[in-house]
């Protein structure tokens, strides 16, 4: 959507300190936005009065301030998850503290790995009417027991990039003209799929062997299609080839291009920020491209140019997908000038490509990633 309801932001507070936040509105258009300028106002009014009063930072006390107003001034059901925190650079000493966002990741240079941590579990600001005389003590309580490490990278991302979905569609509609019509599938049919899928090596969160409960994750009982998510493991296996120099292979679940080998390359990239960045927004969106059919009717699909550079350098397959790029006036957003000679672009941050099909974006995708030096 054209307003989002995710915002980040970082500000240095001395010389070795800085402070950070993410957040997620629930929702989309006026009213998210509406709610992420509440939060985004705040958090810069609480940071100039730390900074001019030096006065210790209690991340604790703002969120809470925020719960009070987000919950006034929002409509019912909405709110914000958000983490917020403060870095020491010099001792690398990591202060986090959250509302509904207790799921953490930190990519452990020492180890090549991605370290997760499961915080105590607070509600989302705005979700809780607090009583005005009394606050629990621990609610929104703040923890100091995690460190970076030379090379290490906190990873603070929005639930889109690890919820983005790709609908399953079958070869059978590979030479279709009609958008590629996704498959419709009856409980018994969805119910097979889980156990293939699971063969595949897809993880459900319902792991105990109970097919409806695992089939109720990816079928829509209301259209009967089924719908595979990027996935945690996905991101993390990114992050760990990405920063080692690696290769990642896109492995797709009833592909109806089974002879695609979409293999993204790292070798010579740095173990850093930008590139662990990078790496997860190229993988996701081309998990959420399909290669139309010759002919088929399709939209202009939309794709951030720095992406694009990156993609063209390190993924196998780009010339398959993205070899089709609409120039000039031939863009959705292109126009001549007045002249009749030079062309307008009003985005040139994007490109655009034919012979696409790409599975509709449902959340906002954010990322801020940190990384001690």
């Amino acid at each position: 959507d054209a307003l989002s309801g995710d915002y980040f932001t970082f500000e240095q507070i001395d010389e070795r300190n800085w402070a950070f936040i993410k957040c997620d509105v629930s929702g989309h258009g006026v009213n998210a936005a509406f709610i992420m300028a509440i939060v985004a106002t705040m958090f810069d009014n609480r940071f100039n009065e730390w900074k001019a009063r030096s006065k210790k930072l209690d991340l604790r006390a703002l969120l809470l301030d925020i719960n009070r107003i987000v919950e006034e001034r929002s409509e019912a059901g909405q709110f914000a998850a958000m983490t917020i925190g403060v870095l020491d650079t010099a001792t690398g000493a990591l202060r986090l503290a959250h509302g509904g966002d207790f799921e953490q990741r930190i990519y452990r240079s020492a180890t090549r790995s991605v370290e997760d941590i499961s915080l105590e579990k607070h509600p989302a600001t705005g979700a809780v009417a607090m009583d005005p005389d009394f606050t629990p003590p621990t609610m929104y309580a703040e923890t100091r027991d995690y460190r970076l490490e030379f090379g290490d990278i906190i990873l603070l991302m929005t639930d889109g990039i690890e919820e983005s979905g790709r609908t399953i569609r079958d070869r059978r509609y590979a030479t279709e003209q009609d958008n590629y019509p996704a498959l419709q599938f009856t409980p018994d049919e969805a119910d097979q799929i889980v156990r293939e899928a699971r063969a595949f090596g897809l993880q459900f969160e319902n792991d105990d062997d109970d097919p409806v409960g695992q089939r109720r994750e990816i079928w829509n009982e209301l259209n009967q299609q089924i719908k595979i998510e990027f996935s945690t493991d996905r991101v993390k296996e990114v992050i760990a080839q990405s920063m080692t120099q690696g290769s990642y292979e896109l492995r797709r679940f009833m592909s109806i291009h089974p002879e695609e080998s979409l293999v993204f390359d790292y070798s010579g990239l740095p173990s850093n920020a930008q590139t662990l960045v990078m790496s997860v927004m190229a993988v996701e969106q081309v998990f959420r491209l399909t290669r139309a059919p010759e002919g088929a009717a399709v939209e202009p699909v939309k794709v951030d140019a720095l992406l694009v550079d990156f993609m063209k350098e390190r993924f196998s397959e780009y010339w398959k997908y993205f070899g089709k790029e609409l120039e000039g006036a031939n863009r959705p957003d292109g126009r001549l000038s007045q002249d009749g000679e030079s062309v307008i672009v009003d985005q040139p941050e994007y490109r655009y490509f034919d012979g696409l099909l790409e599975e509709i974006q449902e959340d906002d995708l954010t990322i801020l990633a940190i990384r001690k030096k």
